[in-house]
């Protein structure tokens, strides 16, 4: 789930300030939990693709 957040992040899926799906929205669409996503997703962060806006969701770096 992670790779592939990654690569649809990499090849344009969401512009800069795009607002990416909710933690909800993903777990379901990847069949995982929601806390599953939420790494991910701070993972991304930590690599500087995405911030997360408590909130207010994940956005597009």
């Amino acid at each position: 789930m992670l790779a592939d957040l990654r690569k649809r992040i990499e090849r344009g899926e969401w512009q800069a300030d795009d607002r990416l799906p909710s933690v909800a929205a993903l777990a379901n669409h990847y069949g995982v939990a929601r806390r599953t996503v939420t790494r991910a997703l701070e993972t991304l962060a930590d690599d500087g693709l995405v911030i997360i806006v408590r909130s207010w969701g994940t956005f597009r770096t």
